[in-house]
């Protein structure tokens, strides 16, 4: 048992005892010391018991097992992340469908970046990534190969977008061009509570708390239940509204909204601000906050942000607020000085 080459073979291959019987595989690799790297590293998971043999059917071509990650998908993500697969699956079948798994590796990937460079920004080529990174994963789990090449791919790095928020000028004109109570609702939810899309539109009334002030959500981005705290303007809003659905916002018939894009591309259209989508909402939340001396941790946690580097981008609107701040330094440390000159001489 060990490493060897088969006569006119480039590839060094392995073979060793897994559940009784010889099996005899390739390193994929020109290198021996690396080819006997390998086999050690399968040899220790086969005594863990971690070791998992790829299918028999291994030659399965990257668009036949696609059709079994987007199944996978759609029972296991949310909507909005199976779309997202679906649109960078588009472009990677042209290109990756008819190669085996096993075949796709570092330099095709690479080639397909860059032909996609020439068309596309590299945000989408790294949601392209992303995407097939995902997919190698999963095809592992499943054992119909061993190794995400796309793990050796380091993703571009992407270019920060400009911050895009609405004064409290702008929030107040978007709240009074709001002509249902649903879109109405939509908004001070979001700017209030700074809850996503998705949130809002499958808020439920038996998860607002009228007595303790707070919003239940559910089966949220980072997993579980969150609490999210209810002000003055949300309860008041909330407490007019009739009920006449189990679910906050929802059409007339009591049917829930599966979007409500068409509501808010009419009310952004007359309130006359452009480029605003609904997550603005969302900034905008966390932007009125920082500049009125809201610390970054506490955004955070309001936001529930799951990492202070996604709300460090919010600092910079806070130069008011830091000014402020800074001052209290002169009135600590000023006493009773006025800050008369110092004499040079007797700097002396």
């Amino acid at each position: 048992m060990g490493v060897f080459k088969r006569p006119g073979s480039k590839y060094w291959q392995m073979r060793f005892f897994y559940n009784g019987e010889i099996h005899t595989k390739s390193a994929k690799t020109l290198n021996k010391r690396v080819a006997q790297k390998k086999l050690e590293n399968i040899k220790a998971q086969i005594n863990e018991g971690t070791y998992k043999q790829v299918k028999k059917d291994e030659q399965i071509l990257m668009k036949d097992y696609s059709k079994l990650f987007i199944k996978w998908a759609n029972n296991n993500l949310k909507e909005k992340s199976v779309r997202r697969y679906q649109v960078s699956l588009n472009q990677l079948i042209p290109f990756f469908g008819n190669f085996k798994l096993r075949d796709i590796d570092r330099k095709k990937i690479e080639n397909y970046r860059g032909q996609r460079n020439k068309v596309v920004s590299k945000t989408t080529i790294n949601r392209d990534m992303a995407c097939l990174k995902s997919l190698f994963n999963h095809a592992i789990t499943d054992g119909y190969c061993e190794e995400n090449p796309v793990k050796k791919i380091k993703f571009y790095k992407e270019p920060q977008k400009a911050l895009f928020y609405l004064t409290e000028e702008e929030a107040i004109k978007l709240l009074n061009a709001c002509d249902t109570n649903a879109i109405k609702t939509f908004v001070i939810l979001g700017i209030n509570a700074g809850l996503r899309t998705h949130e809002m539109l499958t808020l439920k009334w038996n998860d607002v708390n009228f007595e303790d002030s707070f919003i239940r959500l559910r089966d949220t981005k980072k997993g579980g239940d969150d609490l999210v705290p209810m002000n003055e303007f949300i309860s008041n809003h909330l407490s007019s509204l009739s009920q006449i659905s189990e679910y906050v916002i929802s059409k007339p018939d009591g049917n829930p909204y599966k979007d409500i894009r068409k509501a808010w591309n009419r009310i952004i259209k007359k309130a006359a601000i452009k480029n605003c989508t609904p997550h603005i909402l969302r900034h905008t939340f966390a932007t009125i906050l920082v500049r009125n001396g809201v610390d970054l941790l506490t955004v955070k946690e309001l936001g529930r942000w799951s990492d202070l580097k996604l709300v460090e981008r919010y600092a910079h609107v806070s130069s008011k607020y830091k000014t402020r701040v800074v001052s209290i330094l002169s009135e600590r440390l000023q006493g009773d000085a006025k800050g008369d000159a110092v004499d040079k001489n007797e700097e002396n």
